[in-house]
């Protein structure tokens, strides 16, 4: 039988080497030809830095790697198991009650809605794009089962499930196989088990990361290797990359190296977080004796060759004990970059195993890979240890971790203006109790933007500081979060349970977004993406908590610049045949956005009339009421609940949700010009009125970013649409030109296809990659992703056309 590998955080247990319980072992090969860890030659230090401690040792990985006959259970590795056994107990045994007007100080709170919708009936990790309601806005485009636990005979948990998206490709870990799919999320081969790709001979792979690096468009890995077997005393770390872009090749694709981060190689540089820079591998992890005693936070830093494929040595680079900046600094994870930077960054919080804190911290790693002068503590919402995550007794809790972050993902964020715009903001979380929510039982999730130091602003500053909660008793953990490509709206998804609401809930996986125009800090679009059929009752649940996830992964898409690709887990049906209880996770792989898809569309004509087609909804037209014309412009709403009818004279007439959005016309300012198009903006609360010779009039929250005649760019103006994020529009002529402003991106026109106009209007779809162009004779014309579903002329509604609005 093999060994339950349960990968525990949290309890009991004072050394991390277990004896066997098992009675026959393979033998193992173990490594060798290690040197001492510190190279004689000098670190640089100075001008404020932080000087390294020395440099690893490394060395090319032995290839292929030797799978072991049996796996040893890894043990806890926190600073004191039992504070923060306690610390647990006593979060998960609150006795709730109302927190709403108590949910304030630094950053917001949002409040998941799942316990009162109750549990899904069936959802699992199948099938490919969801269809979903106006009222989520969410777009789930890819959805398929990953890894599983009966891959490996459920011998193994928790998965440790991560993955990374590239251009071509999607590349899942965990602990036990790699494994590459297409961008449709097919398999491109077979899964491979960890230990042969990566080179392991005398351990166990365990803490797999995965990148991909946009600056050299290769593939970054990191894992740690522990002992499983009698005899196996060392640990250490193995990094790598692929040659190329791509990371099919799992055999002679990619270069593989050991690294031992410090002189004594039974210690353990546990919870390796990956990370990096334009130049530069970032490792950071927690160091543990082989006792199982804390010794030091850690970071290495570690030089890429570059030219990737050449593999060469191996990286050389620096390691740093962080614990000498803070000793209560914990679990130190660098930032996944996803914009070309010299710079690197490092976030981490404080250890609240026995206490609570209101700090962060965030460091800087130059070009050098020295760690920086410029260390901030960022303060924050107060935050101590989650509580576990509740079962039906018998049944042992699920673990939530203690309260480190355990991933970050790095972009630019256009939003942010002054000081800090076009620098890096760094999205993090993790599983708290919000000390906001004193009476609370349960686990929330807390997510961060933190944009990082400038010169002008070397502490950097908390942009975002953000809470999801599920009501009383309910537990939210193993989340992740990410930014799309935009860098001004993201995706969180993370597990749940709900044993308050209508039905007690098995663990779900959940989402949530936010766009550019969500108010800061808040979270919405709440849906569920998968659901366990069953509790969780695998081996390591006795005497519990049962172990769950560790991390979850997320990443932008850099191709499809407004979606993020996530692996998460459920559980699954266990393996047969199955003599223990064995192992039941099941991880799944998504492709998420966080807008809607444009699903239709309303076609606007000059006496007034409203033709609806696809998803698209009737609210009224200018004839119902009796209202003067001619029209000339239509502005839907956002969620296409309503729209705005705009006339040739400037007036505008509300229908739907946009009666309460109505923020003044060039009638009331006596602004000069005849109207010919509305624009409304992403979040409703403003619009732009467009006037026949290119001339922009902006209301509410609107933003100018031009006009035609500030740039002597011919007319006459026909239309103008706003991008979805609100950073930039296009305006179209009647000969069927185009012309953008801000981030607008051009997708073609009427003129070089050859198409018949006049061209009239053009509204952009959901995801801002496309657009129709609509004709004064009832003609549609898609561009980019815009999809067709019907016109006047197909119909033999009358005309003539003047405007179009897209809806989801």
């Amino acid at each position: 039988m093999k060994a339950l590998r349960a990968r525990g955080r949290q309890g009991g247990g004072a050394s991390w080497r277990r004896a066997w319980s098992i009675a026959a072992v393979i033998g193992v090969v173990l490594m060798a030809n290690w040197t001492t860890a510190f190279a004689a030659q000098p670190a640089p230090s100075g001008n404020g830095r932080l000087s390294p401690i020395g440099r690893p040792t490394v060395a090319p990985a032995t290839r292929p790697g030797t799978p072991p006959s049996h796996r040893l259970t890894h043990t806890p590795l926190v600073k004191d198991p039992a504070a923060l056994a306690a610390t647990k107990q006593r979060v998960s045994a609150r006795k709730g009650g109302a927190v709403s007007a108590r949910a304030s100080g630094v950053g917001a709170a949002s409040k998941d809605p799942g316990a009162d919708a109750g549990a899904p009936s069936s959802l699992s990790f199948s099938g490919s794009s969801r269809a979903l309601s106006s009222a989520q806005h969410t777009a789930v485009f890819g959805v398929a089962t990953g890894l599983t636990a009966a891959d490996e005979a459920g011998d193994e948990t928790p998965s440790d499930a991560t993955g990374a998206i590239g251009p071509n490709n999607y590349v899942e870990m965990v602990n036990s196989e790699i494994a590459i799919y297409r961008r449709d999320l097919t398999p491109s081969g077979p899964a491979v088990r960890t230990e042969i790709f990566a080179g392991i001979v005398g351990g166990c792979a365990t803490d797999p990361q995965i990148e991909w690096d946009v600056t050299q468009q290769i593939w970054l890995y990191s894992l740690l290797v522990v002992p499983c077997a009698v005899g196996q005393t060392d640990s250490w770390l193995n990094v790598g990359w692929s040659k190329t872009s791509d990371p099919s090749d799992l055999v002679n694709g990619w270069c593989h190296f050991s690294i031992f981060p410090d002189g004594d190689h039974t210690k353990v540089f546990d919870y390796p977080k990956l990370g990096h820079n334009d130049g530069w591998l970032l490792v950071g992890g927690n160091m543990f004796t082989s006792a199982g005693a804390f010794s030091n936070t850690g970071l290495l830093t570690l030089q890429r060759p570059a030219n990737p494929a050449a593999c060469g040595p191996g990286p050389s680079g620096y390691i740093f004990n962080l614990s000498s900046i803070s000793p209560n600094l914990w679990t130190p994870v660098p930032v996944d970059l996803k914009s070309p930077s010299a710079n690197g960054y490092v976030v981490a919080t404080n250890d609240v195993s026995a206490t609570t804190s209101s700090q962060v911290y965030l460091l800087t790693v130059d070009a050098n890979g020295l760690v920086g002068s410029n260390t901030a503590t960022l303060n924050v919402r107060n935050y101590g240890a989650p509580g576990s995550a509740p079962q039906p007794a018998p049944l042992s809790a699920i673990d939530t971790l203690d309260g480190r972050l355990t991933q970050a993902v790095g972009l630019v964020d256009p939003s942010q203006n002054g000081i800090f715009q076009n620098d890096i903001a760094i999205w993090t979380q993790h599983t708290v109790s919000d000390q906001t929510f004193t009476d609370q039982a349960g686990s929330f999730v807390r997510w961060y933007e933190l944009l990082a130091p400038v010169p002008s602003a070397p502490s950097g500053y908390p942009a975002q500081v953000g809470t999801i909660w599920g009501g009383s008793g309910s537990a939210l953990f193993n989340a992740a979060v990410s930014p799309s490509l935009r860098g001004n709206e993201a995706v969180i998804h993370y597990n749940a349970i709900f044993p308050n609401g209508p039905s007690v809930t098995h663990v779900l996986v959940r989402s949530a977004s936010r766009f550019s125009f969500t108010p800061l800090s808040i979270m919405t679009n709440f849906i569920a993406l998968a659901a366990s059929p069953r509790l969780d009752q695998d081996a390591s649940c006795v005497p519990g908590p049962c172990r769950w996830g560790d991390y979850a992964g997320v990443s932008p898409d850099p191709v499809q610049s407004r979606t993020v690709w996530a692996t998460a887990q459920i559980l699954g049906p266990p393996p047969s045949p199955c003599n223990q209880p064995c192992a039941q996770w099941i991880t799944g792989n998504l492709q998420l956005a966080p807008f809607y898809p444009t699903a239709g569309y309303n076609i606007l004509t000059s006496f007034g009339g409203i033709y609806s087609f696809g998803s698209a909804q009737y609210y009224g037209n200018l004839v119902d009421h009796g209202y003067p014309g001619p029209a000339i412009g239509l502005g839907e709403m956002p969620l296409g609940d309503g729209y705005q009818i705009l006339t040739t004279f400037g007036g505008i007439y509300s229908f739907g949700s946009a009666a309460g959005h109505y923020f003044g016309n060039l009638i009331d300012h006596g602004y000069a010009g005849r109207a010919v198009a509305i624009a409304m903006t992403p979040s409703g609360n403003g619009y732009a009125i467009l006037t026949s010779n290119g001339a922009i009039y902006t209301f509410g929250d609107a933003s100018y970013f031009g006009n035609l005649l500030d740039h002597g760019y011919p007319g006459p103006a026909e239309s103008m649409a706003y991008t979805p994020d609100g950073f930039g529009y296009t305006i179209l002529t009647a000969f069927g030109g185009i012309y953008s402003f801000g981030n607008a991106v051009y997708y073609g026109n009427l003129i070089d296809h050859g198409y018949p106009g006049p061209a009239v209007s053009l509204s952009y779809t959901g995801s801002g990659e496309g657009y129709e162009i609509l004709t004064s004779f009832g003609g549609m014309y898609s561009f980019g992703d815009a999809r067709y579903f019907g016109n006047l002329v197909d119909h033999g509604y009358p005309g003539p056309a003047v405007a179009l609005g897209n809806t989801p």
